[in-house]
């Protein structure tokens, strides 16, 4: 009972200093230290884990400042005068610094008391066990300890990430989207440092979720560490672009994040998540911010706040479910729309036949027209999105499928094929929840 409840409750690691992460962040922060402007606000320390909370770290990251225009992703425009509008502004320097060192304290605190709890649980329970002695307890308890270290820092093994972001990389693919929640940032982290591919020709989308709460905007604090948080998973000292993952819940939650205002309103919440990302890309720890899953409503409220627009917006968009309005609403503010889905989803919507009877892949009209053009019907959906000025994020972790995709560009639709396929969501078909629904 004591070992279970030990290993259980306490499993903390023996040799934080010496991991290969905290090797590989610290000689990335004495080189940051070497380049021109890059002082104290802009080092950012994120004690966080790789998969599991218990196993959290502490490490340093440099983020640089850049000099002349901030780099964004789709419309860099607006965001640079947003950037310029607060150049001036070095209050919230400050104000990092000190969410720095508080969070960094708590870390630390609470890794060595679970350290002392841990190490005195092993001894006592071996040293007052039979045939031993004071030097063997010691010694077994330091090889439980490493042997959690060992654990923790191979955790991403058996990931389906690594192998298929090495796999991308290599056949040319430049752009990963990753979430906190989908559990395959650690194998994006290994998978792109392993690749030999250099940092600044890779673009990294990731997502504020928050392990307690879930996908939804969870307030300031919750955005700022969901980022930290992805930059130690990710092995990156900056991220390409954020979102925020989705405007809220349909019904109210439970548990519910302290910004959320009952019966069931997010837009505080909503609203600080996005003056989190503001603060962070003025910054230089993300490069670009964005949405997901907003509508046309929830898109207007971040208007209103007269700050900086998002970059993106990604929302479900296929031939099964197209919300053309929205499509030019983001294109009116120059948002560039970016779709998931863009294929149905096969591998998962094959299991509700229910919802969708007929593949998209499967599709008449979409064989039709591959046919025609002497393509594949993945690459006729692509294409499709591609022509309505939608950035498509088709997922596989097969090589032929990833080559396959990557080839949808040496090609067009012509205008019947387009309005054809445009006709196929009569009745519309989903695979993710309506965000229409969300206040």
């Amino acid at each position: 009972c004591c070992v279970v409840c030990n290993f259980s409750v306490f499993p903390v690691c023996l040799p934080p200093l010496l991991e290969p992460s905290l090797v590989w962040h610290f000689s990335s922060f004495l080189s940051g230290l070497r380049s021109s402007r890059l002082n104290l606000f802009a080092s950012t320390l994120s004690p966080f884990s790789n998969n599991d909370a218990w196993f959290a770290r502490f490490v340093v990251c440099s983020v640089p400042v850049w000099d002349g225009a901030w780099p964004c992703c789709a419309h860099g425009s607006s965001l640079q005068r947003g950037a310029k509008r607060h150049a001036d502004a070095r209050d919230w320097a400050w104000d990092w610094r000190l969410w720095q060192c508080f969070w960094l304290g708590r870390r630390i605190l609470g890794r060595f008391v679970s350290f002392c709890l841990h190490f005195l649980g092993n001894f006592f329970f071996f040293f007052f066990s039979p045939a031993s002695n004071f030097f063997a307890a010691i010694f077994i308890c330091l090889c439980f300890q490493a042997c959690f270290w060992c654990w923790s820092s191979c955790s991403h093994i058996g990931s389906t990430a690594e192998p298929a972001v090495l796999t991308f990389l290599r056949s040319g693919g430049r752009r990963i989207d990753t979430s906190l929640l989908y559990n395959t940032q650690v194998g994006v982290g290994v998978g792109w440092t392993s690749s030999g591919v250099p940092r600044e020709e890779i673009f990294i989308t990731t997502k504020t979720d928050s392990p307690l709460y879930g996908m939804v905007p969870a307030g300031y604090n919750e955005t700022i560490a969901s980022i930290l948080m992805s930059l130690e998973q990710l092995r990156t000292t900056y991220i390409d672009l954020a979102l925020i993952h989705w405007p809220g819940t349909i019904d109210a939650p439970n548990p519910a994040p302290p910004c959320f205002r009952p019966p069931n309103n997010w837009r505080v919440c909503r609203a600080e998540s996005w003056r989190a990302l503001e603060f962070l890309f003025r910054n230089g720890t993300v490069r670009a911010i964005g949405v997901s899953n907003f509508e046309e409503n929830h898109l207007q409220e971040i208007i209103n706040m007269r700050g900086l627009l998002p970059a993106v917006n990604q929302f479900e968009f296929h031939p099964y479910w197209h919300t053309d309005s929205l499509v030019s609403f983001c294109q009116k503010y120059k948002i560039q729309p970016n779709s998931y889905a863009p294929l149905g989803t096969p591998d998962h919507m094959s299991f509700f036949p229910e919802r969708m009877p007929v593949l998209l892949l499967e599709h008449e009209t979409v064989v039709d027209i591959a046919t025609q053009t002497n393509r594949s019907p993945a690459q006729v959906l692509i294409r499709w999105a591609l022509q309505r000025g939608v950035v498509v994020n088709p997922r596989t972790n097969s090589i032929e499928h990833m080559e396959e995709n990557l080839a949808s560009l040496d090609f067009d639709l012509d205008e019947t094929q387009m309005a054809a396929l445009s006709t196929l969501d009569d009745p519309p078909i989903n695979v993710c929840q309506d965000p229409h629904l969300i206040p």
